[in-house]
């Protein structure tokens, strides 16, 4: 029976963490003394409509893949996006940074050693939930099996709810390699200077996640990205 439970135990685990991150668009809206998960706000936006774009639909008319994110207190984050792998979701993500809507949101999720998220809430108004359109889940279980990034320490990945069209606005930096999400998270890009600052936001103190009551994942503190622009 022993020898069992061990054989059994790191599949356990892995199905908990891959349950707990099916919930990574929550968050705790504390005026009401409620939770609020993502996945039943999409369902509630009737305006958001999924992008099915094919390769040749995508329109991105932004030249440069390379990103910014400036976190006040910690540094700037650069990252690298990767059309080849996620042309909708590197179109819309960059649009998003365009427009400025990343601009004074915070990492709202933060994991040691998993991974930290941010991309959804808006620093002076923490427990609301931006809107932004949805795009077409581009990852192997959605049909889409050209991206074939791995989800390693650095990769910048869009986070989504339990429909895998659901993914908008909201991202994930992988602070430790995480290759069990590959196939499942649509990965675009990677850090290409500013580890350091996911290091540091990912040590920053947190508490337990009120939808994920097993989670150490809500930050005491917000770390706020005060901007987010496209580098040419």
């Amino acid at each position: 029976m022993k020898k069992l439970f061990k054989i059994l135990l790191p599949v356990l685990s892995l199905m908990l963490i891959l349950t707990v991150f099916s919930s990574c668009e929550s968050k705790k809206t504390e005026n009401e003394g409620t939770s609020t998960s993502a996945n039943e706000q999409t369902e509630k936006q009737n305006d958001t409509t999924v992008k099915e774009s094919s390769d040749d639909e995508v329109v991105d008319e932004i030249e440069s893949n390379t990103v910014v994110l400036s976190v006040e207190g910690f540094g700037d984050i650069t990252l690298e996006l990767y059309p080849e792998y996620a042309p909708a979701t590197v179109a819309n993500f960059k649009k998003l940074v365009s427009e400025g809507f990343y601009d004074n949101t915070i990492f709202h999720r933060v994991m040691s050693g998993f991974m930290i998220q941010g991309g959804g809430f808006d620093a002076a108004n923490p427990d609301t939930q931006k809107r932004a359109p949805a795009v077409k889940g581009e990852f192997a279980q959605n049909g889409f099996t050209k991206n074939t990034l791995s989800h390693k320490r650095g990769v910048i990945s869009l986070a989504r709810a339990n429909d895998p069209n659901s993914g908008s606005s909201q991202f994930f930096i992988v602070h430790e390699d995480s290759d069990f999400l590959d196939g499942a998270y649509a990965a675009f890009g990677e850090v290409t200077d500013g580890m350091d600052v996911v290091d540091a936001i990912a040590g920053i103190e947190v508490e337990t996640n009120p939808m994920n009551p097993k989670e150490q994942s809500l930050p005491v503190k917000y770390p706020v990205v005060s901007k987010a622009v496209i580098k040419e």
